[in-house]
């Protein structure tokens, strides 16, 4: 039976359609010490590409997750596999030379095909179809950037050309069109990878966080065991081992997804646009008829004042341009954005043994899938052409870097800076939270609907700064570096490496 949400977003109702359609895995948990060619730390899409690659090459490994695979960020994406990642290419020439950027939108490219032969040679029934990827605007002042786009683009080589109409059925100013892309289900997709990467000496584990990893005996320690090999592969998102200085170098964002129910018929595309708010439109077949999906509401985590307005503009963006549109689902997902647009790939700064990949700046589907092809290639031949472009420990400082170390700093300083000095828990209203000030140490305080206080320490396990509400999922969520709390201070999302101290969950 499908999840009813109504016709509106609900405080706390969030659900991924992703999950919400598929059944929960059930690997076993680490128990006792394994030996494997490679480890790969990381059960979402990246992790499980890179382990499918090397298994394929003919590797044992073993892949360690925190919780269940495909879950968390892949469980929340929207799935849209496409070498168009915005209007980026301008930018990134600003930063690197052209032929790096032509190389990087080829490899981009050569990952929608890959995906496309995957699905082929393994017959997954995974909802998978070519569809052409635009990028539109309803405002005519930003027609020359995306016609500049669109030529940079095609004189790269993708399939590229600019157009006036699309498929969508609201009249749009413009837009960039990339052909024969691609949209799945990522959930369907990697459950079924899963399934051929499990078995013949390789192994899946769940509930198998990693607690340490020797980089000289390529071992990963968890609370039951260890896994070696003889190398190890990070795809945590946020790497786990920091030694490429990534605090300062990674920034998180999060968005937003909304699905509803708007007609009968699939639309054909996949749709973004950098217009307020990034909105982003596709639709996915169900058993209940088409779904539509509209994204968007992008920024910095743990910085949005009110997630929940936030969300409801997606819905009514989406309710304004489809008829009769009503909401069944909402979620959202963070990514790391890095300063130059590239993503980092490759060998862990300082290692020898630890290689990683991070950074996909929102299009993490053909990005994991470049990542899984550089690494095996690393790990198996050593080499790879772009190793020293995606290279992690690469320093190349931009405004970016100092604006986002500038960012980081101001929630050291400001975090405790609360506007609840003479307020105490008990004054909440039911479904509110705040950071209050307190005789001992600053708290972090939740009233639930039952009037229960649930009371954690604001300060994220990972560096300190301060947690904020998101009054939309009901989560405390780290402005520095993405970790997400409940309200009871668990781990909903790492780096933080264990959970808020929790002060006390009560009725006064």
């Amino acid at each position: 039976m499908e999840k009813q949400l109504g016709t509106g977003i609900k405080p706390g109702h969030q659900n991924s359609y992703w999950l919400a359609s598929t059944p929960r895995s059930d690997y076993a948990a680490l128990s006792g010490d394994v030996k494997v060619d490679v480890v790969v730390v990381g059960g979402g899409i990246t992790g499980l590409l890179i382990a499918d690659r090397l298994k394929t090459a003919g590797k044992t490994v073993a892949v360690l997750e925190r919780r269940r695979i495909a879950e968390s960020v892949t469980g929340h994406t929207t799935a849209k596999i496409t070498s168009l990642h915005g209007m980026e290419l301008e930018t990134l020439a600003r930063h690197f030379h052209i032929d790096e950027v032509h190389q990087h939108a080829m490899l981009n490219q050569a990952a929608v095909e890959e995906f496309a032969k995957l699905v082929k040679s393994r017959s997954i029934d995974c909802d998978f179809q070519r569809t052409d990827a635009y990028i539109y605007t309803e405002d005519d002042k930003t027609l020359g950037d995306m016609e500049r786009e669109a030529d940079m683009a095609g004189e790269l080589g993708l399939p590229v050309d600019f157009v006036h109409k699309t498929p969508l059925g609201f009249a749009v100013d413009g837009a960039v069109r990339a052909k024969a892309q691609a949209q799945f289900h990522p959930r369907k997709f990697l459950l079924a990878l899963a399934e051929s990467i499990n078995g013949g000496g390789s192994k899946i584990y769940e509930n198998s966080s990693a607690i340490r990893i020797d980089d000289r005996t390529a071992t990963v320690s968890t609370a039951a065991g260890t896994v070696q090999g003889a190398a190890v592969v990070i795809a945590t998102h946020y790497p786990m081992r920091d030694k490429g200085l990534f605090i300062s170098k990674l920034y998180p964002f999060m968005a937003h997804a909304v699905g509803l129910r708007a007609g009968d018929d699939i639309l054909p595309g996949i749709y973004y646009t950098e217009d307020e708010g990034q909105r982003s439109i596709r639709t996915q077949a169900t058993e209940h008829g088409p779904l539509l999906i509209v994204g968007g509401g992008h920024h910095r985590s743990g910085q949005m004042p009110d997630e929940l307005a936030d969300i409801r503009a997606i819905e009514s963006y989406a309710r304004a341009r489809f008829a009769a549109a009503k909401t069944k689902y909402f979620w959202s997902t963070l990514d790391y954005y890095t300063a130059d647009g590239f993503p980092y790939i490759g060998r862990s700064p300082g290692d020898d043994n630890t290689f990683l990949a991070t950074g996909f700046g929102g299009w993490g589907m053909t990005q994991s899938m470049v990542a899984a092809t550089m690494i095996r290639d690393l790990i198996i031949n050593k080499s790879h052409p772009a190793a020293d472009m995606y290279a992690p420990n690469r320093l190349k400082p931009t405004a970016a870097m100092v604006m986002g170390g500038l960012n980081v700093t101001e929630q050291f300083v400001e975090g405790f800076v609360t506007e609840h000095r003479h307020r105490r828990p008990a004054d909440l209203a039911k479904g509110e939270a705040a950071v209050f000030e307190s005789d001992e140490a600053p708290m972090a305080a939740f009233k639930d609907d039952k009037g229960d206080i649930h009371a954690v320490r604001p300060a994220c396990t990972h560096l300190k700064c301060v947690v904020h509400w998101n009054n939309a999922e009901l989560t405390w969520d780290c402005p520095c570096h993405g970790s997400r709390f409940t309200v009871d201070g668990e781990v909903i999302h790492t780096p933080a490496p264990g959970r808020l101290k929790k002060i006390f969950t009560s009725d006064k």
